[in-house]
Parts: C-alpha cells; structure tokens; sequence
C-alpha cells in the first residue's frame, strides 16, 4: 500500500496525521503479496454490441486498438500524434459529417494501455467507421508539416500534465499514479522535458506506427457500440 498526503501541513499536524495512519493501517499486519502481471490488453475481435433501451437511438461508441505503453520510448511522440488526429477527428466527424456530438482519442487502462476513439452521442447510422478512417488518414505528410504545429501541441502536452495539480487532491494523484507506474513519486516530472525533446520525425514515425496503420484497415479497430435495441446494428462501423 502507498499513502501519498498532500496538504499545508506543519510539523505537528504531519506527525499527527502519521500517527493515525500507524494506529489504523499500521494495525493491519503484514502478509506477502505477489504482484499480479497484467497482461496486454486484447484489441482483436468481433464487434461488440450492447443493447441500453436509455440510449434510444443514439449510439456510444468506442473504437479500441494497440498503443505504447506509458514508459514506452514512443509514447510521448505517439500521444502528441493522437492530439494532432484528435483535431481531424473533431473536424471531419463532427464538424463535416454531424456524426456525433463529441468525438477523439484517447486510452483505456491503468497497468497496461489500450488506444480508443470515442464517438459520444452517434446520431448517424452511415459510414461510422470509413469517416473515422477518413479522420485518422488526414495527418501532415511529413517532417516539416509536423514542426510546424510542434510547438502548439508541445504546450497542449504539458499544460494536461500539470492540469490536475492545481488541487491537492490532483497533485496527490500525478504523484501516486507516478509512483506505481513509473517507479518514482517524482518520475512525472520529467514528462515535460520528454516532451520538449521530442522531435517532428519521431511524431510521424509514431503515426506511421500505430495510427495510419488503423486508417488503411492494415490494423483492425474492435468496435463496441452500445444503443437502444432498434438502433444498435443498425451503426456501420466495420
């Protein structure tokens, strides 16, 4: 068990809140325990649909695919990749075509990561997945269209890193997650500089890698759509 505490706390208040601890957990005794190891997560296999009569006619959706790992080489270049996509998604999904409500990227899971692209609120039944694919195509075409909206996303990064920190509660948790994930209560500190040394050639490479892959179908999107039982077959996502 780790117990972060973050709070403007003097000495005596600081001894105080240990004693409790001691007294209440420290009282629990102590046994082995083994690790469990996570495996990866599964992104291959049928579509999945599930039937909420709430939703009506409008379709949940999430797309669920590969990506690295958060202590991964390539994952800060592949999360800027994602927020570059996250505009063409908005753009071409919403904006265009009046699909969804909200739509972009992100991940799934804790230990271990997996992509998704989340549809909110479907309203159109037609052509889901090939405008997806259409959003996840539109990407600068190389190293100088990349640089040139570097920076922009570099900012966008490292403003979500410290975002949650502005509470006590935000920062006890950038520090605990840091911590199990990453070996160091302080190891998320370094995720700025990670950031600023990223380079325009390593953001297309992880794009090439795991997002153009999903937009020519050479790797699969597992779709899960939920929606009200005359509506959820009816979402072309394949």
């Amino acid at each position: 068990m780790k117990i972060v505490i973050v709070g403007n706390l003097d000495a005596d208040e600081k001894k105080g809140a240990i004693s409790i601890l001691n007294d209440t957990l420290g009282a629990i005794s102590s046994r082995d325990f083994e690790k469990t190891q996570i495996p990866a997560i599964e992104t291959n296999g049928e579509t999945v649909r599930e039937i909420c009569e709430a939703a009506g006619e409008t379709g949940y959706i999430e797309g669920i695919f590969p990506c690295p790992q958060r202590t991964d080489a390539d994952y800060v270049p592949y999360a800027i990749a994602t927020m570059m996509i996250d505009d063409s998604i908005f753009r071409i999904v919403r904006e265009e075509n009046g699909m969804v409500y909200s739509a972009g990227t992100g991940v799934l899971g804790a230990s271990r990561f997996a992509g998704a692209i989340s549809l909110f609120k479907t309203t159109k039944f037609e052509k889901v997945g090939e405008t997806v694919k259409k959003a996840l195509a539109d990407f600068p075409k190389n190293e100088k269209q990349v640089a040139e909206k570097l920076n922009q996303y570099k900012n966008q990064f490292i403003t979500t890193i410290f975002d949650n920190a502005r509470t006590a509660s935000g920062l006890a948790a950038n520090i605990t997650a840091s911590w199990i994930y990453r070996g160091s209560p302080s190891a998320y500190l370094n995720r700025p500089a990670e950031v600023e040394n990223t380079t325009a050639a390593q953001v297309l490479e992880a794009y090439q890698k795991y997002i153009a892959p999903l937009a020519d179908g050479s790797t699969p999107i597992r779709w899960v759509v939920v929606s009200g039982s005359s509506s959820v077959e009816k979402f072309e996502v394949e």
